[in-house]
């Protein structure tokens, strides 16, 4: 083995002790298993305010520190919480598309849940209500 071989031969015995490491060093984070509960997945809510409460399942428990936040059409509607009802207020009518995550205490992205899609019912304030004769 020829002095180069032998460098190369060391600096991958290097990268290898320092992978291994700083994997020790790693806390690994949380993983949750994580569902939209209701709405549930294509329901229709009839709010003419456009308020309406969404609760997520959570297991196992979180962990201290950890939050949920819940994304209203792929934005945040709240901020994380450890709290598994998050209220909306206001939401127009029509199709919306649900997700929420987890946020640990360093601000990262843990789990996400699978998409739910529901829909908003308002009554129409363009048609003048009618009386009965």
């Amino acid at each position: 083995m020829n002095g180069r071989q032998q460098k190369l031969l060391a600096i991958l015995a290097l990268a290898a002790a320092c992978a291994s490491t700083a994997q020790a060093d790693e806390r690994p984070g949380q993983r949750y298993d994580l569902d939209i509960a209701a709405p549930s997945d294509e329901a229709m809510v009839f709010s003419n305010s456009g308020d309406l409460s969404v609760q997520v399942a959570v297991a196992p428990q979180l962990a201290q520190g950890d939050g949920v936040e819940v994304l209203l059409d792929g934005v945040p509607a709240a901020s994380p919480s450890a709290s598994l009802e998050v209220p909306l207020t206001g939401v127009a009518r029509g199709r919306h598309v649900l997700q929420a995550r987890i946020i640990d205490s360093t601000g990262n992205v843990g789990s996400v849940s699978a998409s739910s899609m529901f829909y908003v019912w308002q009554a129409s304030t363009l048609v003048p209500t009618r009386h009965a004769k």
